[in-house]
Protein backbone atom coordinates (compact mmCIF):
# COMPACT_ATOMS: atom_id res chain seq x y z
CA UNK A 1 0.00 0.00 0.00
CA UNK A 2 3.06 2.51 0.58
CA UNK A 3 4.46 1.51 -2.59
CA UNK A 4 0.98 2.39 -4.66
CA UNK A 5 0.66 5.93 -2.51
CA UNK A 6 4.13 6.77 -3.23
CA UNK A 7 3.20 6.18 -6.60
CA UNK A 8 0.01 7.92 -6.77
CA UNK A 9 1.43 10.90 -5.59
CA UNK A 10 4.37 10.93 -7.65
CA UNK A 11 1.71 10.76 -10.36
CA UNK A 12 0.00 13.70 -9.21
CA UNK A 13 3.08 15.37 -8.87
CA UNK A 14 4.08 15.53 -12.20
CA UNK A 15 0.62 17.74 -13.01
CA UNK A 16 1.66 20.80 -10.84
CA UNK A 17 2.34 24.12 -12.41
CA UNK A 18 -0.34 22.83 -15.36
CA UNK A 19 -3.24 24.58 -16.37
CA UNK A 20 -6.23 21.57 -16.46
CA UNK A 21 -10.24 21.60 -16.69
CA UNK A 22 -12.04 20.54 -13.72
CA UNK A 23 -15.62 19.38 -13.85
CA UNK A 24 -16.46 21.30 -10.14
CA UNK A 25 -18.89 18.84 -7.89
CA UNK A 26 -19.62 20.41 -4.86
CA UNK A 27 -18.43 22.88 -2.08
CA UNK A 28 -17.98 21.76 1.78
CA UNK A 29 -17.10 24.36 4.14
CA UNK A 30 -16.28 27.19 1.63
CA UNK A 31 -13.84 24.56 -0.25
CA UNK A 32 -14.87 23.27 -3.96
CA UNK A 33 -14.02 19.21 -4.92
CA UNK A 34 -13.86 18.22 -8.43
CA UNK A 35 -12.32 16.11 -11.32
CA UNK A 36 -9.93 16.46 -14.12
CA UNK A 37 -10.66 14.20 -17.27
CA UNK A 38 -8.21 11.89 -15.98
CA UNK A 39 -9.99 11.44 -12.45
CA UNK A 40 -7.53 13.17 -10.49
CA UNK A 41 -9.30 15.08 -7.37
CA UNK A 42 -8.91 18.30 -7.30
CA UNK A 43 -9.76 21.60 -4.60
CA UNK A 44 -9.82 25.14 -4.34
CA UNK A 45 -10.96 27.85 -2.76
CA UNK A 46 -13.91 30.37 -4.25
CA UNK A 47 -16.76 32.15 -3.47
CA UNK A 48 -17.70 31.39 -7.62
CA UNK A 49 -20.92 29.10 -8.06
CA UNK A 50 -19.19 26.01 -9.71
CA UNK A 51 -21.81 22.90 -9.31
CA UNK A 52 -21.21 21.01 -12.42
CA UNK A 53 -19.19 23.43 -14.40
CA UNK A 54 -16.19 22.77 -16.20
CA UNK A 55 -13.54 25.67 -15.14
CA UNK A 56 -9.60 25.79 -16.21
CA UNK A 57 -7.50 26.05 -13.39
CA UNK A 58 -3.87 25.57 -12.54
CA UNK A 59 -2.54 23.26 -10.24
CA UNK A 60 -0.28 25.16 -7.69
CA UNK A 61 -0.04 22.65 -4.64
CA UNK A 62 -0.11 18.62 -3.60
CA UNK A 63 -1.32 18.91 -0.11
CA UNK A 64 -2.16 15.68 1.78
CA UNK A 65 -2.53 13.44 -1.31
CA UNK A 66 -4.76 15.73 -2.93
CA UNK A 67 -4.28 18.66 -5.80
CA UNK A 68 -5.21 22.35 -5.20
CA UNK A 69 -5.80 24.70 -7.99
CA UNK A 70 -6.17 28.24 -8.70
CA UNK A 71 -9.44 28.78 -10.77
CA UNK A 72 -8.87 30.73 -14.26
CA UNK A 73 -10.94 33.92 -13.65
CA UNK A 74 -10.97 34.39 -17.69
CA UNK A 75 -13.69 31.55 -17.94
CA UNK A 76 -16.70 34.00 -16.44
Amino acid sequence: LEIAAAGAAGFKHRFLGETVAVLWEKCVGGVWSGYTDNYLKVCSRTKRELTNRIVTTRLIELRDNILWGDIDTQDD
